[in-house]
């Protein structure tokens, strides 16, 4: 975590099949950044499996876009300026940019900005060329991992077997607004190595939109995460392309997942230890065309933010809070109305869920 670039003299090191390696291995390319790392090493194991006639299973954990910030230079001169706007102007184009797509269905579900951060406008112009650079670099290690993800797909494609790879690309969490609403943007070249930028969280505002709240809390903008599933050959047509709103998943689905479509066995014991069963539920019958288990709970507990979700409902209670709030989330999938006190059996339905 937290490193990007070939000459980060902070002390890191990585594993290459379990033994540390230096940042300048021999194996390495030259002048790499992280991102294009994984994918060229990764891209390398994968051949290994197609020599060896073998199917192959691969964990690509990307840290770009986890603070520090950094990205090559040239990728962050391409979005200098393009956020002169302001986090109002950008949250509202990507607001409709997301109801065009079918994500959203009105204006209304666009959640206020957090009136803590600052008024655009009252900004000195000094001001928002720091603001614009910190999201220019946030918006170029988005870019990398995305042309990352374009060359892993090529590669796939190219050696026919695209069609046959189940691909699943989630993100961990919410938007980060740490450590406050401006961010940081600290050394003598912002987004180079050894430099430490934040995005903060009057940008976190508009990287999670439509959103309430960040990384950390339990509201959605911290535990409402993309997934994209990619399977040709083991999607039903119905499916393909479609958007999935009346329905909701947690990571824990996918192990469940990866066992039933590979037909692995699942071990009951391990080395002398008992291994726990899985928790989560197989998301093959998405891929199908067909109704998961509406009404199974979830829950997420991160730093004192606690949540339930069960069926359309949730409950959300933050950090220091006494009381919980209820969300209908198909009637406000941004949780714009609290139904706490309209509903006060479902409430102590699902408080009584959580705690036991």
């Amino acid at each position: 975590g937290e490193l990007y670039f070939w000459n980060d003299n902070t002390g890191k090191t990585l594993h290459w099949n379990d033994k540390k390696i230096s940042l300048t291995d021999d194996r390495l390319p030259t002048g790499w950044y992280s991102s294009d790392l994984w994918a060229e090493i990764g891209l390398r194991f994968i051949q290994e499996a197609r020599d060896a006639g073998k199917p192959f299973f691969w964990y690509l954990a990307y840290n770009g876009a986890h603070f520090p910030l950094q990205a090559p230079a040239e990728t962050i001169a391409k979005y200098r300026g393009t956020y002169l706007k302001g986090w109002d102007e950008v949250r509202k184009a990507r607001f409709m940019k997301q109801m065009q797509a079918g994500l959203f269905d009105s204006w209304d579900q666009l959640t206020p900005m957090n009136p803590k951060a600052p008024d655009w406008d009252s900004l000195s112009d000094e001001e928002k060329d720091r603001y614009d650079l910190q999201m220019a670099i946030y918006a170029a290690t988005v870019e990398e991992i995305d042309k990352s993800i374009g060359k892993v797909l090529a590669d796939l494609e190219e050696n026919g077997d695209l069609d046959n790879t189940l691909i699943i690309l989630l993100s961990d969490n919410g938007g980060n607004g740490e450590p406050d609403m401006d961010g940081r943007c600290e050394g003598a070249d912002p987004g180079a190595v050894g430099s430490r930028v934040y995005l903060g969280a009057s940008w976190a505002n508009a990287a999670n939109t439509p959103y309430f709240l960040y990384k950390h809390h339990a509201h959605e903008g911290g535990c409402n995460t993309p997934l994209i599933i990619s399977w040709p050959d083991g999607m039903d047509e119905s499916v393909r392309g479609s958007i999935r709103k009346d329905t909701y998943g947690h990571v824990i689905d996918i192990m469940p997942t990866l066992v039933e479509v590979s037909g692995a066995g699942y071990p009951e014991v391990r080395d002398g230890h008992v291994v726990p069963s899985m928790e989560g539920i197989s998301l093959v019958p998405l891929l199908k065309g067909k109704p998961l288990d509406g009404d199974r709970p979830l829950i997420v507990e991160h730093e004192g933010n606690k949540m339930l979700r069960k069926g359309k409902w949730k409950i959300v209670q933050e950090y220091r809070e006494t009381g919980w709030r209820l969300y209908d989330m198909q009637a406000t999938p941004t949780e714009m109305r609290n139904l706490a006190d309209s509903y006060p059996d479902i409430l102590d339905q699902m408080v009584s869920e959580y705690k036991a």
